[in-house]
């Protein structure tokens, strides 16, 4: 009953692909390392699921102490490949700034459960 597809929306998600040395070249064409790492991730990609809102014993049971996520997403679908280390559009464009991040996922025999968590990017 949680992944009926009449209460499914389309959200966007971008799957972590490696991180890589930044490095920048200052005024005299010179290429310097910073030291930092910079993510690389995928295209958006939709997917179709169920978003609702962080709330009730279920949730709280599902994910085991973890409090510090607003909304949960559940999806019959196994094949999904949204992972703890995936961006997460639900009410942004793939164009704009990711709005969201996966901070656990719970898997049963009928669905996945992910217990995601809002950003703020500029």
């Amino acid at each position: 009953m949680k992944t009926l597809k009449r209460n499914q929306t389309t959200i966007y998600y971008a799957k972590y692909i490696s991180a890589s040395d930044v490095t920048i070249t200052d005024e005299w064409g010179n290429v310097l390392e910073t030291g930092e790492k910079a993510s690389a991730y995928t295209e958006p990609t939709p997917f179709d699921l169920v978003v609702s809102p962080a709330s009730g014993v279920t949730a709280e049971e599902m994910f085991g102490d973890l409090s510090k996520y607003d909304r949960i997403l559940f999806t019959a679908d196994k094949t999904c490949e949204i992972n703890e280390n995936s961006r997460i559009w639900v009410k942004a464009s793939p164009e704009a700034p990711h709005d969201y991040v996966v901070k656990k996922v719970s898997e049963s025999m009928n669905f996945i459960a992910y217990a995601i968590s809002r950003v703020e990017v500029s």
